[in-house]
């Protein structure tokens, strides 16, 4: 495939933490192009840095290149690849997503219509330091979103990308 994209429910649902698992990012990893893109949603509610940078983590484990975008009030777009994200492949991202007609009309509901709006949300991914990937066999996430969730955690506005 071109374009893959992931927009899971909350990680403290059970079983919804093995679509943020190493393993789940390779299956993903081995059915798209060599040039292909995921797109992953994360909520910053009810969750923690350490849920957040996890998931960069992991994700960086079978996607050297991930950049990240303001979804809605409360949710980030990760774009993944394997290949370098330029601004010309995220114009081919668009141009694959606005070809299937249910997703330009999903991206509408967060006022994103083009490549343009994608470019003006791009967020700074903070350094995730050494520390545990999300796996199947040690999942994490579910334990620290539920409790994140029980607390009323949330993140703060997270840094735009200059």
């Amino acid at each position: 495939y071109d374009v893959i994209v992931s927009e899971p429910s909350n990680p403290w649902v059970l079983g919804v933490d093995q679509l943020f698992s190493r393993e789940f990012y390779e299956l993903v990893g081995s059915r798209l192009d060599a040039d292909g893109m995921f797109v992953q949603w994360i909520q910053r509610y009810a969750t923690t840095q350490e849920v957040y940078d996890t998931v960069v983590r992991t994700l960086r484990s079978e996607f050297p290149h991930v950049r990240a975008f303001r979804g809605s009030a409360h949710d980030d777009l990760f774009v993944a690849s394997r290949a370098p994200l330029t601004d010309a492949s995220l114009a081919a991202m668009d141009r694959q997503l606005a070809s299937n007609p249910g997703l330009p009309r999903s991206l509408a509901e967060i006022d994103l219509v083009g490549p343009d709006d994608l470019r003006l949300r791009e967020l700074a991914i903070p350094v995730a330091e050494a520390g545990p990937l999300e796996t199947l066999d040690r999942p994490r996430i579910h334990q620290l979103s539920g409790r994140a969730f029980y607390r009323g955690e949330t993140l703060g506005e997270p840094p735009r990308r200059d």
